[in-house]
């Protein structure tokens, strides 16, 4: 994603990584870290991520930012299966219950 990222003129000081998380939650959570020691979180923010994953990214962006940052949000189309035709493949069935529990249980 940076080497992306420094193809399309973002320069290097803009681009933060956060390397720590296991799970949607803990990337939120140590990106929230990250900006606070910035002084950034009153920025906007683009949440940029597939389809599927959207709705768990926005629960958990909210539960640890909360509504003190402006969020964007972008979805990808997820190349194997797409939000009209997910339930063609085993793929797309597989990757709909999970993010369904993961957003239940998580």
């Amino acid at each position: 994603m940076r080497n992306y990222l420094l193809c399309h003129n973002i320069k290097d000081e803009d681009i933060l990584i956060e390397k720590e998380s296991k799970n949607t939650y803990e990337n939120f959570f140590y990106s929230y870290k990250i900006l606070e020691n910035k002084n950034l979180l009153d920025s906007s923010f683009i949440l940029i991520t597939s389809d599927f994953h959207m709705r768990r990214s926005i629960y958990f962006f909210r539960k640890v930012f909360g509504n003190r940052v402006n969020l964007y949000t972008r979805s990808v189309c997820d190349r194997k299966a797409d939000k009209n035709s997910w339930y063609k493949s085993l793929y797309g069935i597989k990757t709909i219950i999970q993010e369904a529990l993961l957003l239940k249980y998580k």
